[in-house]
């Protein structure tokens, strides 16, 4: 699963809901900001990936809480505040780089994070499952 940055196009998707607003995700990235992420690149990704296409439809209410929330198979996607911060020090310690591998693609949230910051993201996953749920959200939302 690879993909490059800038190819993401949020658009509206069939299961978007009423907790998906930009004003939900700015609240989100405004707690963020207080928890000490800075990097803006991060905070503005943050604040454009819907997060609640990355969940079941029944936890979608919760998406943008600073919270881990089950993804099936005894995983979670991480808490936006993990991922900021991953994020943050993953740029930190590969300046100039434009490829990053993520070990672990769960649901792809954090795929669709890294596609925002860097051109060519390699992300693999042993549980098949997951792999054709990622593979489907991110296609969706067209991170190609």
């Amino acid at each position: 699963m690879g993909s490059k940055a800038g190819d993401m196009k949020i658009s509206t998707v069939a299961r978007d809901v009423g907790f998906s607003s930009r004003r939900t995700r700015s609240r989100l990235v405004r707690g963020l900001k207080e928890r000490g992420i800075r990097n803006l690149d991060v905070l503005a990704a943050i604040e454009s990936v819907p997060r609640h296409q990355f969940v079941d439809e029944a936890l979608a209410s919760r998406a943008y809480e600073d919270i881990p929330l089950p993804i099936g198979y005894q995983q979670t996607i991480s808490q936006p505040f993990i991922v900021a911060l991953m994020s943050e020090k993953l740029i930190a310690g590969s300046a100039g780089q434009k490829t990053v591998l993520e070990v672990g693609t769960g649901c792809g949230y954090q795929t669709a994070i890294l596609a925002r910051l860097y051109e060519w993201v390699c992300s693999i996953e042993r549980i098949r499952p997951l792999f054709k749920r990622a593979e489907c959200t991110l296609s969706t939302l067209q991170v190609e």
